[in-house]
């Protein structure tokens, strides 16, 4: 899953021009975004996924290996003030994602 994130990451923050670099640099991931970016002009998306921390990944989103490590965040961030959390479901029909979201839902 860290993979997949790392090089979603790498595209969208891979172009000096990219929005999403200057919002990420300008809240504490300068170092990362230069790396990210030098990789980048280096050798593409996969070369830069190289480059982007754990503490970026998890920074935009909620990963893990299983449902219970995901659910256990989702408390987590819950418990710590958070109010809302957007949820992408990689599921292809209605009734799939019905299911992900009752692993997903804090017990």
């Amino acid at each position: 899953a860290m993979a997949g994130e790392r090089y979603g990451i790498a595209m969208y923050y891979g172009s000096p021009t990219s929005p999403y670099a200057k919002a990420a640099s300008e809240v504490g991931f300068a170092d990362e975004v230069v790396a990210i970016q030098e990789a980048y002009r280096g050798g593409g998306a996969k070369g830069a996924a190289a480059e982007v921390p754990d503490r970026l990944v998890r920074s935009i989103g909620i990963v893990g290996d299983t449902w219970g490590d995901c659910r256990d965040e989702i408390a987590h961030r819950l418990a710590s003030g958070v109010d809302r959390i957007t949820i992408g479901i990689p599921a292809p029909t209605r009734d799939a994602c019905r299911q992900i979201l009752t692993e997903l839902v804090p017990r």
